[in-house]
């Protein structure tokens, strides 16, 4: 029997929340039962943690009669491919991506597929909980658009309203995709190594190829937030920085991918432009305030080797200006 709702759970030297993720997929038995969920992981390549894995996986099964995949990488390849591999392997018709380090609510899956049974929407975004006081990451997670769209005529309404308006959030978490609409996303996006920043690269296309939206008032995700590489902590290591750095490969990408298989207008080519500065000024503040003073010399030419000097001189001096 075909699951209704594969989720997808990439997971790369985090097995330590697993237990904790699993334990939180689990159903009211109302209107979906075990054999109408799965549970794809995909261990990109971290092979310590293969036991904790299985054994998680094995335990989780037995006590909600959930079933579920282990597919591991030969490497780490890194998110965006961790995801592709679930995705393609995914049987459900609708794919919910989650995160190790995250939960999902309690009633979340139910109201979810309620709502694809009624709208048959592309995507539907549910209420994000978070443990975060930053009003940054309040303003993300609440950015929760409470409006049905239905794009007969291709106006890219969706795209307009992630990228334009920024009434929708980019982060993948907290939404209910068509499997077949993220087949169709991934189709264009080339293989890549990716772990910062791929939610913004694989929302702006899934938003733009997207032609109906829906959303569940309910609350359907909790995000933890300073559990992953992203959280605003001292950072020490360069490998760390380094990876935090390799966003730029996302702008590379989307860029890339114009005109032949996104075509922008001029105004969502400069709102394109400005996330990209944007992004580019959170990591030089980053730099600045959260960079141990003993790396922050070679932190600072990774900087310069992944976006350009040049251009991170002229973000630089704009923020410097802006500020005076």
């Amino acid at each position: 029997m075909q699951p209704k709702i594969s989720v997808l759970i990439p997971l790369y030297k985090s097995s330590q929340y697993l237990a904790e993720c699993l334990s939180n997929i689990r159903l009211l038995g109302t209107s979906l039962f075990p054999s109408d969920i799965e549970v794809v992981l995909v261990n990109d390549g971290s092979f310590e943690e293969r036991k904790i894995c299985k054994k998680g996986l094995k335990n989780f099964t037995k006590e909600t009669k959930i079933p579920h995949q282990y597919i591991e990488h030969k490497k780490n390849l890194g998110l965006v491919e961790a995801r592709r591999t679930g995705i393609e392997n995914a049987k459900g018709e609708y794919i919910i991506l989650l995160d190790p380090d995250d939960n999902l609510v309690l009633g979340g899956l139910e109201a979810f597929y309620q709502e694809a049974e009624n709208s048959n929407a592309d995507i539907i975004q549910g209420k994000i909980l978070t443990d975060s006081t930053e009003n940054d990451i309040q303003w993300k997670t609440n950015l929760f658009l409470q409006e049905k769209i239905v794009d007969t005529e291709n106006q890219k309404i969706i795209f307009e309203k992630f990228l334009i308006h920024q009434k929708l959030s980019g982060f993948l978490w907290g939404k209910l995709y068509k499997k077949s609409l993220l087949e169709k996303v991934f189709s264009v996006i080339p293989f890549c190594y990716c772990i910062m920043a791929e939610d913004l690269l694989i929302f702006f296309i899934t938003s733009y190829f997207a032609t109906s939206y829906s959303y569940v008032e309910n609350p359907v995700y909790f995000y933890n937030y300073g559990r992953g590489v992203s959280s605003n902590d001292l950072i020490s290591n360069l490998d760390r920085w380094e990876r935090i750095c390799s966003s730029s490969t996302v702008f590379t990408i989307l860029k890339m991918l114009i005109p032949d298989e996104i075509q922008l207008s001029e105004n969502q080519a400069v709102h394109l432009q400005r996330i990209c500065n944007r992004y580019l000024q959170s990591l030089i503040n980053r730099l600045e305030k959260y960079v141990d003073s003993s790396i922050k010399k070679e932190a600072k030419l990774i900087l310069n080797e992944y976006w350009g000097e040049k251009y991170v001189a002229e973000i630089s001096n704009f923020t410097t200006k802006t500020s005076q």
